[in-house]
């Protein structure tokens, strides 16, 4: 049977290439049991950043052990649209949460931000 899919955001992604809490432990849980993937927008973010810190080490090898979501035109109106109506609700959401709805129905998201490191209860969007 196949591992449910993870959608890791980039500030977990951060953590854990500096080996720095609490991202670096979230994924080392996420890899027990679930199989992570990123955006295409995560992958720019690890791009840039590590462009603009001038790092000599290659960022590809970590990018390319994942699944990348695409990010086109159809995944914008959905994101917004689901943002929009969770922001109606009180119920805040980043926009690289919402856009993987439309790519894969299993897809849960996580990111240090919206889900704490004691609790890895993920839920599908």
């Amino acid at each position: 049977m196949a591992k449910e899919l993870v959608c890791i955001d980039t500030d977990v992604c951060v953590d854990f290439l500096r080996k720095r809490t609490p991202g670096f432990n979230l994924f080392m849980k996420i890899l027990e049991g679930y199989e992570p993937c990123m955006t295409a927008i995560t992958a720019y973010e690890l791009y840039l950043g590590h462009m603009k810190m001038k790092r000599k080490d290659r960022i590809d090898d970590f990018i390319y052990q994942f699944f990348i979501l695409p990010f086109d035109l159809k995944a914008s109106e959905v994101s917004a649209t689901i943002e929009s109506s969770l922001d109606r609700k009180g119920k805040g959401i980043e926009i690289l949460d919402a856009s993987e709805k439309m790519n894969l129905t299993d897809l849960v998201n996580v990111s240090i931000e919206n889900l704490p490191i004691e609790k890895i209860e993920t839920t599908a969007i």
